[in-house]
């Protein structure tokens, strides 16, 4: 990155006026995660959560953020990092973690090998990791260990762990959570089935289990589907729909609880050119595009219909081009 990299935060309000900006250095995929009354956001140094009242922040020392998750329905988030070995090859490679909790003061902690899906459910975060080693060789398998990370400063502890393919990749960073915490769900497959059509006979939805680490798979039923990554911070559980939103906006489905797990094409995020970034939060799909005018706008999960905007933010581009080159990285919604 340049020297003047930075990674910026801006907060506006319902008529596109900025009421708040937070700058520090920059970070490779840098996300904020909103939940009622505040958010979360990392950058190089730091990882702060911000309120109408109050800000917390914790030191690190990062230069790439892997994933980002908030609680479902209060103030706490998971973010998790890829550090590396950066105290030399003889320490093993690990992901840095912070647990924020509206209970707890944050802690920098850590994970040995890379954490391939994350999220915080119900009282504790959880992480599916893989060590670097087993990723880096050429062996057909890999060991994957559920990891509970608790807010409190206590050390994570492995629930459960089996063998996978090597190159199978998780369809989403962050797995949807159960309304109880109970369950993550989140999708399995072939890296290369996400980018060949052909090759998409073995995507399966995993569901784990919190308490036991036991799993349930079921393979998809794609048809003339095509199943792209997911957008981060876009896989939602809504009732017994998983959710997710691909690259071009269109709004997928499947019903977790179905047998025969046939995706459906929902609904497409209107006007999205190809300079956007989308994201859920409290069953609200969030949108931003800067293509030509610059707007802000929110929609129903289900139904796709506009709840708020087009709010326009002629602002961005001003911001934008204070650094170039600069994009718009994540979007996320507060609520008072």
């Amino acid at each position: 990155m340049p020297d003047n990299s930075k990674t910026t935060v801006v907060t506006f309000d319902d008529k596109g006026g900025i009421t708040g900006q937070l700058s520090g250095s920059a970070i490779t995929s840098s996300a904020s995660v909103g939940w009622p009354g505040g958010l979360t956001t990392a950058n190089a140094s730091s990882l702060t959560t911000l309120t109408f009242s109050d800000k917390i922040t914790v030191e690190i020392d990062e230069n790439m953020l892997e994933g980002a998750s908030s609680r479902p329905g209060s103030n706490g988030s998971l973010f998790w990092f890829n550090t590396a070995q950066p105290d030399g090859p003889e320490v093993p490679y690990r992901n840095n973690y912070v647990v924020t909790s509206p209970d707890t003061l944050p802690r920098l902690q850590s994970v040995p090998g890379i954490i391939r899906t994350g999220s915080y459910c119900g009282d504790f975060a959880y992480g599916v990791m893989v060590p670097f080693e087993e990723i880096a060789s050429t062996q057909e398998s890999v060991t994957n260990s559920l990891y509970r990370m608790p807010s409190t400063g206590e050390p994570p502890t492995i629930i459960s762990q089996w063998d996978s393919p090597s190159e199978d990749r998780a369809f989403s960073r962050t797995s949807a959570c159960s309304p109880d915490g109970r369950f993550l769900y989140n999708i399995f497959g072939q890296a290369a089935g996400f980018r060949d059509k052909s090759r998409q006979d073995a995507i399966r939805l995993v569901r784990i289990d919190t308490e036991t680490g036991s799993r349930e798979v079921k393979t998809i039923d794609v048809g003339d589907k095509h199943v792209q990554f997911s957008e981060p911070g876009t896989l939602t559980l809504l009732w017994d729909q998983l959710f997710w939103i691909d690259k071009a906006g269109s709004v997928y489905s499947i019903a977790v609880n179905d047998d025969s797990l046939v995706i459906q094409d929902n609904w497409k995020i209107p006007y999205l050119g190809k300079l956007h970034r989308a994201n859920v939060s409290d069953n609200i799909v969030v949108a931003i595009q800067h293509d030509e005018v610059p707007t802000y706008t929110e929609y129903d999960l289900l139904t796709g219909n506009t709840v708020r905007g087009p709010v326009e933010i002629s602002w961005l581009p001003g911001i934008l081009s204070d650094h170039e080159p600069s994009s718009v990285l994540s979007v996320s919604r507060v609520d008072r």
